[in-house]
């Protein structure tokens, strides 16, 4: 297990060891994990270490969204007070059965296994908040706040974490350091995604703990607003003008955005960014 010690008292793994980025905060008198990976093992070999190297126990577990590769280690938390958005808490516990059920898994598995290779499907126990704010929470412990805010954006119910004594943002996957983002789920909102970047630009941060990729600072909030406000700006341009979501997706003088930007990741997120639009241009036509 490698976690990396961003400032005195946070830390985080963005190897890639759990497909999403998750990392703690230790407190004087506990430590925060925040998001738990798409493995159990290796959130289980996190918290094992994380807590010897603090000395803290770990109380709670912070989750920023619903992705599988934020959650599915929830239950190595189990004994945690495990918190997110209620919006987050909803999703989740509509895609749970519709997706998650373990013939469901195995079904998927078979097709990614770079993803669900690592995956113990047979002892995964889906587990869901304990604990639900409406639009932030802050935890408390001494003289130090944890503020955990939801702003959507990424998914419906999306949260960010914010260290204000050590200026860290724990960002979710509000960033993705160094590579183009997934914007693909059917919960997106850009508009939202994009004050939730406006909103990091006004915090002070030194450090930022991405969802995925590695840890980074601030300037990287600034290519993704930059990115994000031309990208919409064309989307909805060339909705104006009668294009297609299959036009929209094929446009080829996007903003250049990192190498990965011509994956599927890529197509995924200006397909749905095009539907979010294109419902939005309807509803004020009417």
């Amino acid at each position: 297990m490698i976690a990396e010690k961003v400032t005195e008292r946070s830390y985080a793994n963005s190897m890639g060891e759990g497909r999403g980025n998750f990392g703690a905060i230790s407190l004087p008198n506990y430590t925060v994990a925040i998001d738990a990976s798409m493995y159990p093992s290796v959130a289980k070999e996190f918290r094992t270490y994380i807590q010897k190297i603090t000395g803290t126990a770990v109380r709670k577990l912070v989750l920023t969204h619903y992705h599988s590769d934020h959650v599915f280690g929830n239950q190595i938390f189990k004994d945690c007070q495990i918190i997110s958005s209620r919006t987050m808490a909803t999703e989740m516990r509509k895609v749970a059965p519709a997706y998650w059920t373990r013939e469901k898994l195995e079904d998927t598995a078979k097709t990614r296994p770079d993803i669900y290779g690592k995956l113990d499907i047979n002892t995964l126990e889906i587990t869901f908040p304990t604990e639900v704010f409406h639009e932030s929470v802050t935890l408390e412990d001494e003289e130090f706040k944890i503020i955990v805010k939801k702003v959507g954006g990424h998914t419906a119910g999306s949260a960010y974490v914010y260290f204000p004594a050590e200026q860290v943002l724990f960002a979710g996957d509000l960033i993705f350091a160094h590579t183009f983002p997934w914007g693909g789920d059917l919960t997106v909102d850009p508009d939202e995604w994009i004050d939730a970047l406006k909103e990091f630009c006004r915090l002070d941060i030194q450090k930022i703990v991405p969802g995925h990729g590695p840890v980074c600072d601030s300037s990287e909030v600034q290519v993704y607003l930059d990115f994000f406000e031309q990208v919409a700006k064309i989307v909805k341009e060339l909705i104006a003008e009668g294009q297609t979501r299959e036009e929209v997706v094929g446009f080829d003088d996007y903003p250049e955005f990192y190498a990965s930007g011509t994956s599927e990741r890529r197509r995924d997120t200006l397909a749905q960014w095009y539907q979010v639009y294109k419902a939005r241009a309807q509803r004020n036509v009417k």
